[in-house]
């Protein structure tokens, strides 16, 4: 079995699912991973690095793929179809058939939906009522903080009314 992370192991997100996968698999299976390491690589990169995990996938030719984020998923998810293996995913933020999951038969997994229209509600009740009413929501610039943005930007004004919403995806905490 191979675990693909869109990430790296020093994540804290990676830290905990590659926690539940050992401690649950590793004794009765041989779990290898690859770190895609797209948090901190530029996106030009991306490719590169699914070329070397594809051969990485080849070289072992697992009984199973995990996916780990959407990353992984956008960057596998037809060359595994293809190849016949048993995929699961994890931790997707995207809706599934954004990525034709739905349409791959030997696909299944989790997502991941941070609830952001319960939280923009709760803002609204707890900021004040003023005549003008503003949030920023500050996103760093991964695929994960897109799609989430993708959604505020969609849904805030049915949701929220009068308040003001600005977005702002940044490339760096110090901007």
């Amino acid at each position: 079995m191979i675990v693909i992370e869109s990430y790296h192991h020093g994540y804290q997100w990676d830290q905990e699912y590659y926690r539940a996968i050992n401690d649950t698999l590793s004794p009765l299976h041989d779990v290898s991973y690859f770190e895609m390491d797209t948090k901190r690589l530029p996106k030009e990169q991306f490719a590169e690095r699914a070329d070397l995990a594809w051969k990485y996938i080849q070289s072992r030719a697992p009984q199973l793929v995990i996916l780990a984020d959407d990353n992984a998923v956008n960057l596998f998810h037809q060359r595994l179809n293809d190849s016949l293996i048993p995929v699961v995913y994890l931790g997707v933020n995207m809706n599934p058939r954004e990525y034709h999951l739905n349409e791959h038969k030997r696909f299944t997994g989790v997502i991941e939906r941070p609830l952001l229209r319960r939280s923009l509600l709760l803002i609204q009740r707890l900021l004040p009522q003023t005549v003008h009413r503003k949030i920023l929501v500050l996103f760093d610039q991964g695929v994960t903080s897109d799609s989430a943005a993708e959604y505020i930007s969609k849904q805030h004004s049915s949701i929220l009314g009068d308040i003001e919403v600005n977005l702002v995806q940044l490339s760096q905490l110090a901007d």
